[in-house]
């Protein structure tokens, strides 16, 4: 059985954000922090499936060309798991391929790199609200 994490009305929601490139990633920190989210960072892939297991995060988003593991990767041994946590991928190489192993892993959305923060917003809204 899988779980997704719920958070409470009260509790801050929290974001791991994996991202290689220090400028995207501190872009997608700030835009969730300023959206209200407690936002957790790291730029290895590695690094982003241990705090996944360890900790429990309302959301993912995630880079696919991570050092050590890719984003899929990280969602596909996540899922193995059964933690189900909501993840989106935000790729500078967005393509139909991309997109199709990302759906068969479990990812929500496949984004496009640089990502304009109001667009971001809209779309982790809307990923949370379909995963209630």
């Amino acid at each position: 059985m899988t779980t997704t994490p719920q958070p409470s009305d009260t509790a801050k929601r929290t974001v791991l954000i994996a991202e290689d490139n220090e400028v995207h990633c501190r872009s997608i920190q700030i835009t969730m922090e300023k959206a209200g989210w407690k936002a957790s960072t790291t730029g290895h892939g590695r690094r982003a499936l241990e705090m996944a297991v360890n900790h429990r995060f309302d959301l993912m988003i995630l880079d696919q060309r991570l050092p050590e593991v890719q984003g899929t990767e990280i969602v596909k041994l996540l899922r193995a798991r059964s933690i189900a946590t909501p993840a989106i991928m935000v790729s500078s190489w967005a393509n139909m391929e991309l997109q199709k192993q990302a759906k068969e892993v479990g990812i929500a959305r496949v984004i496009p790199s640089p990502i304009k923060p109001v667009a971001l917003v809209q779309i982790v809204d809307r990923v949370m609200q379909e995963t209630i």
